[in-house]
């Protein structure tokens, strides 16, 4: 008898938690159904993404706006812009949502622009991807050309205690690139991309998945009950959106960057710190070297040194055209190899001797 009742028991508990999952899916769907509504109302064209394969009634169904303003045949490299939120954030900025759909279709940017609100993105059971897919993954999947997608991520975190909206530069490792943090108008904590960078913070889940796949991506978290966080958030996007097309390079297509902390991010790239080292190597070699030029000695080096200064000029102007041509960091290694092996030892002061095997010998 005591095993007949405890296994009533158990199934009383199993139909008390599948009637728990089965009423916040019931509860998704009706999200989903609102939003879907809200969007065909405003004569906007809304695809369904249902999550389960195939659309139900009981199972709530990402929705994605794609607003195609390609007028060019030329490849970007940046090919599609995406915002992207969850439903339940979404629900709470019905109005804002519209007027960022409204801005997409007049700019002329030169990509596609898409809105995709992900459903499911806080499943009633976590640890099962196949039963309880997240939108976002799923939306993530669809996509043929991640690493041609720049994707800004806006998270509600509705126990936000901050007063300032934090945008997360990357997670675990992996960072954004420079370019849609600079063309992001709110200023990024220069702490949290050394933090991130180093991997000593929590990981955001959703941002690893779309850096992992190549994409373009930062989170913005933000309190969506605060109307001051919504304005400005939806105001920054908008303006992301208005400064397409963007083009790529080299420079500020970098992941190695560190920002000053001063009231508006100042960034500093991998070239530029590589210019300051080899910058202060000059000045280095340059102090080091006026020391031969002291005493009895060094009165004679300065003759011969005044009669071929002129090398000194032209080796620097040829290695910063030959370091101008890119911003890779192999072409700072050829610009430190040409000031190292050719500039350098006319500016010691020709205190050097060449020894039989073509070494210099300092001193002597």
């Amino acid at each position: 008898m005591k095993n007949i009742g405890k296994v009533w028991w158990l199934i009383f508990l199993l139909f008390l938690s599948c009637g728990h999952v089965f009423s916040q899916e019931t509860e998704g769907i009706q999200i989903s159904d609102r939003l879907y509504n809200f969007l065909t109302e405003k004569n906007i064209h809304a695809e369904k993404h249902p999550l389960a394969g195939f659309e139900n009634d009981y199972y709530p169904y990402s929705i994605v706006v794609n607003i195609d303003k390609r007028y060019s045949e030329e490849i970007k490299s940046i090919s599609r812009f995406v915002v992207g939120m969850s439903q339940s954030a979404a629900l709470l900025s019905m109005d804002k949502i519209a007027n960022l759909l409204e801005t997409m279709e007049h700019t002329d940017g030169d990509v596609i622009f898409t809105l995709a609100l992900w459903a499911n993105e806080n499943p009633p059971v976590e640890g099962n991807a196949y039963l309880h897919p997240k939108g976002s993954q799923l939306f993530l999947d669809s996509i043929a050309d991640p690493e041609n997608c720049g994707v800004v991520i806006l998270q509600d975190v509705p126990n936000f205690t901050s007063t300032d909206i934090v945008v997360i530069p990357g997670t675990n490792g992996n960072m954004a690139p420079l370019w849609i943090l600079q063309q992001l108008p709110i200023t990024t904590d220069y702490r949290s991309i050394l933090t991130h960078k180093l991997n000593i913070t929590d990981t955001n889940p959703v941002l690893e998945s779309f850096l992992n796949a190549q994409a373009h991506a930062l989170v913005i978290e933000y309190n969506s009950n605060n109307v001051n966080h919504q304005e400005k958030v939806f105001a920054a996007v908008e303006t992301m959106i208005t400064n397409f097309p963007i083009e790529t390079n080299e420079y500020n297509d970098s992941k190695n960057y560190i920002a000053l902390g001063l009231k508006e991010n100042i960034w500093v790239t991998e070239h530029t710190l590589i210019m300051i080292y080899l910058l202060i190597i000059f000045i280095v070699i340059a102090l080091i070297s006026g020391v031969s030029f002291l005493g009895k000695k060094g009165l004679e080096k300065q003759a011969e040194f005044k009669r071929i200064w002129y090398l000194i000029p032209i080796t620097i102007f040829i290695s910063f055209i030959i370091e101008s041509n890119t911003f890779t960091t192999r072409t700072n290694y050829h610009f430190s190899t040409f000031f190292l092996h050719y500039c350098s030892p006319f500016i010691i002061g020709y205190n050097c001797s060449c020894s039989t095997t073509g070494s210099f010998i300092i001193g002597s």
